[in-house]
């Protein structure tokens, strides 16, 4: 075929092929082959050619080789020379259909090409068939010719096999790397009970009711669904499974309905979907018990917490893939992100003409990004873009639990809100529990355990065990946890913290908590200030780092206002306190640098050095120093930002502050390359390098584009073993 110009675009006829019983079905990993025409008659002429030239030739193994073809016409999305979108997803699970030797179209392909077939060829109607995809059925064909076989098994679908699977309303958006990975365990012979946990919202049963689509031809005796929600009783569950598998008590028979089950099973092997566990979780040791009774069964549960029962396997679903806000600034790039496709084709739904366009991806981009990716919250926003445009929508996500109502009325009623998820996950927790979910939305990015125990109690004294606590809201998915520098961090999806602050001011104790929450910090604060100079500068900043890092990942802005700092220094001047008032008058000034106002920042910075020098506190005259410089920066007078620089640099230096002298380095680069200085640029950016490498002082901000590769040598031993000269060699380059 021909490989040569343009990609096909538009509506485009897709062609996929693999070879019967080997490789992965998608695109063109493995034997897998993917071809797009613009003529959907070129396409057919493609697959007879194929399967013509496949059957005429002597393979030399058992049944020669055995080609499957599927045919499917649509629009398109392309990009990178790659194609995605629903007609993409289609036609790759009529492929999954396919038996090899067989080739078959969709009946948007048989229009087109129904009238104009080779001679010899014609088309078999083979009758409507859902696919793996659950999506409602398609009209089926098969393309016949003289010169081909024309006979084959029943086609692979769920029609086709035992299963209670019923259509799913909308397509699966994305997931391919978790659809596999969970394909991979559940096919494995020591994995026989596999959990799907998550918080509420996240899509567990839509993607756990897919796998079990995807096994119905590897499971002999059938794939059931068997739904827990309709019970909060766990001696129920026995007789909800028989009924999901028409199994029902003897004419007579005395038996237990659990051991008339057991019978049923013992020899079957067969693949149950057990959906909604979470209330239920006394009945896991039934669901241990009859695996062991029936060594051919496996299980796939899906719940907000793990049953924890031996041979369980957990595999944790996680939110849909999320843009940074930096990729808001493409919309092909943003919308290669699941949560973004998601967004757009639920928006699309209720707003036919909805698109994502550069004026709004932006805040579609934020959108996705503070719903944490949570499918649920995506599909209630995308249902509000009917009267609201995204930028007000992004606007009033500050009250999400109110805004994002109003879901499917077909859909159970803890999925039509985002509050009603999370209430659903909620009522489970005894009080405890609920006591410390809500006192730990203090915490706007997250906590270490110390933090916690010192942060959530009353008075001092605890009415819970903290770590108990804390395991068993990861367990339920309430809260996350992560380890970072070797200790464990607690957080809450920024959505789930919103519920638990409403929670927390219910509770009475929000002003008690968020006291405890200042006096921890200001205690942390005191104790980690005077070892920022000490030799284990590093292990400190890294901490403090961190806990900054929460804080901007959280949904509060906790800023100086200058209505404040202002405040704070006529109480300085109150106190006498010369200190304390170049301090307030450092962070007026940093307040003024970030809204642009560089005239007042510089003369609150001149202010706040005087100060600075009087108290001597070497410490505030370097961020002066900094602070001035990034100042004339802004203004490009780059001479004098290079004098408060090397200023800076030196009480760095003599501070030691490692990172702040890789920084200074580096904005020293900065600036001789703001005057067109380029050799000395690249000198200094080097030097940087060198210092980052040798002391583990990474920037992200390094334009690595500007180092050079034949920097003196000399500038690589000193700065590698020698601090001072590395300094040194800055500072004379800088002149």
């Amino acid at each position: 075929m021909n490989h040569s110009g343009s990609i096909p675009s538009g509506t485009v006829t897709f062609l996929f092929t693999d070879i019967e019983g080997a490789g992965y079905v998608f695109k063109t990993v493995g034997d897998a082959f993917c071809a797009a025409f613009s003529a959907a008659s070129e396409a057919v002429s493609a697959s007879l050619d194929i399967q013509r030239t496949l059957q005429s030739r002597a393979w030399q193994v058992p049944g020669g080789i055995r080609v499957r073809i599927a045919l499917h016409v649509g629009e398109a999305e392309s990009r990178d020379n790659d194609y995605f979108g629903p007609t993409v997803n289609r036609v790759a699970r009529l492929l999954g259909a396919t038996h090899g030797g067989q080739t078959l179209l969709s009946l948007a392909t048989a229009e087109l090409v129904k009238d104009t077939l080779p001679d010899g060829a014609s088309l078999l109607t083979l009758g409507s068939h859902r696919l793996k995809d659950l999506s409602l059925p398609l009209q089926v064909y098969q393309l016949l010719h003289l010169d081909l076989t024309s006979e084959f098994p029943a086609l692979v679908t769920p029609d086709n096999r035992l299963n209670n699977l019923l259509p799913q309303p909308t397509e699966l958006i994305g997931r391919e790397k978790e659809l596999g990975g969970i394909l991979d365990l559940i096919k494995r012979g020591n994995v026989r009970l596999l959990t799907l946990t998550g918080t509420g919202g996240t899509g567990k049963t839509r993607l756990a009711v897919q796998v079990a689509a995807e096994m119905v031809e590897a499971a002999e005796h059938g794939v059931f669904f068997v739904d827990l929600s309709v019970t909060n009783e766990p001696e129920q569950v026995i007789s909800i499974m028989a009924q999901a598998l028409d199994v029902r008590e003897g004419m007579g028979e005395s038996r237990p309905l659990v051991d008339i089950l057991k019978d049923y099973l013992k020899r079957k092997e067969m693949l149950l979907l057990l959906d909604n566990f979470e209330q239920v979780l006394a009945a896991g040791t039934f669901v241990a018990e009859i695996l062991a009774s029936c060594p051919e069964l496996k299980i796939i549960v899906t719940s907000r917490e793990p049953l924890h029962v031996r041979g369980e396997r957990e595999f944790p679903v996680p939110p849909l893939s999320l843009p940074s806000r930096s990729d808001s600034q493409s919309v092909e790039k943003l919308t290669q992100y699941e949560s973004v496709r998601l967004f757009v084709d639920r928006a699309v739904a209720v707003k036919s003409e909805f698109k994502v366009t550069n004026e709004t991806a932006p805040a579609v981009a934020e959108i996705c990004i503070r719903l944490d990716g949570l499918p649920l919250a995506i599909e209630l926003a995308a249902a509000r873009t009917k009267i609201l445009p995204p930028q007000t929508l992004m606007e009033r996500l500050t009250d999400r639990l109110r805004l994002l109502k109003g879901g499917a009325r077909d859909l159970p009623a803890r999925q039509q809100t985002l509050r009603g998820a999370i209430d659903w996950s909620y009522d489970l927790l005894d009080e405890g529990e609920k006591n410390l979910f809500a006192r730990l939305s203090v915490f706007s990015g997250g906590c270490t355990l110390e933090a916690a125990e010192e942060v959530c109690a009353i008075g001092g004294e605890w009415e819970f065990d903290v770590i108990d606590g804390l395991a068993s809201l990861v367990d339920k998915s309430l809260v996350r946890q992560s380890v970072t520098g070797g200790e464990p961090r607690f957080w809450m999806l920024e959505t789930v913290g919103e519920y638990a602050r409403d929670k927390l001011e219910e509770s009475g104790y929000g002003h008690t908590i968020r006291g405890n929450h200042a006096e921890f910090f200001l205690d942390l604060a005191e104790e980690v200030d005077p070892k920022l100079r000490g030799p284990d500068q590093m292990k400190w900043f890294d901490c403090l780092e961190t806990e900054l890092t929460a804080r901007a990942a959280g949904t509060i802005e906790e800023r100086y206002k200058p209505d404040e700092c202002e405040e704070a220094v006529g109480l300085f001047r109150q106190a006498g306190d010369l200190w304390g008032i170049s301090r307030a008058l450092h962070s007026i000034g940093t307040e003024y640098l970030i809204n642009n106002e560089y005239g007042k920042a510089r003369s609150l910075y001149e202010q706040s050095i005087i100060g600075a020098r009087e108290a001597k506190d070497r410490q505030l005259m370097l961020n002066c120093y900094l602070r001035l410089s990034q100042v004339c920066m802004h203004e490009k007078t780059y001479r004098k930002a290079a004098e408060y620089q090397k200023d800076a640099l030196q009480i760095a230096f003599d501070l030691k502050t490692v990172r702040l002298i890789s920084y200074l380095i580096h904005m020293l680069g900065q600036t001789a390359r703001g005057e067109n200085m380029q050799g000395k640029a690249a000198r200094l950016f080097s030097a940087h390098e060198t210092i980052a490498k040798a002391y583990g002082t990474p920037n992200e901000n390094v334009e690595s584009s500007y180092y050079s590769e034949n920097f003196p040598a000399e500038w690589a031993q000193g700065l590698t073993m020698n601090l001072e000269q590395a300094v040194e060699y800055a500072l004379e380059d800088a002149e």
